[in-house]
């Protein structure tokens, strides 16, 4: 979804001044939600922290509340003053990235997981696999007494 939203977002028509601007602000309130979610995620918390960002990322969680407040006055605004449509268009270009950073992370975070995973079960069975081999009771048909002696 992010890959069609982000080639619709590099468009280079032009939008009237009043047109698809003026909506543009409520269409990103849930974008800018869905990047708050994924600023909160805790797989993306724990690699953030891990890595000395979580300073960061907790002030973008604080930027992004605020924002999705000040874009229900912005969808009034952008109708009249180009400015604001202007910053609209720069929010959604930014919320875009942000949400592809955040992708990154989280893609990241479950890859770093997944090693982990892995590297504990090829622990787990060679450890298995020598306890087996070198550490295991005799097999009892060895140790029981021969019929017929």
């Amino acid at each position: 979804t992010t890959s069609v939203l982000f080639s619709h977002r590099e468009s280079s028509s032009p939008s009237p001044a009043g047109g698809d601007c003026s909506q543009m602000a409520s269409l990103l309130i849930p974008l800018l939600g869905r990047v708050a979610a994924k600023a909160g995620d805790a797989l993306v918390a724990e690699l953030l922290r891990a890595w000395g960002l979580d300073k960061a990322r907790r002030k973008l969680e604080r930027h992004l509340a605020a924002v999705q407040c000040i874009l229900l006055d912005a969808d009034a605004k952008s109708r009249t003053n180009p400015a604001v449509s202007r910053w609209v268009k720069d929010l959604k270009t930014a919320a875009y990235q942000a949400d592809d950073v955040l992708d990154g992370f989280r893609y990241e975070a479950l890859r770093r997981r997944a090693t982990a995973q892995f590297h504990r079960c090829s622990t787990a069975r060679k450890l298995d696999y020598f306890v087996d081999c070198h550490y295991s009771l005799p097999d009892d048909r060895l140790w029981a007494p021969a019929r017929g002696h």
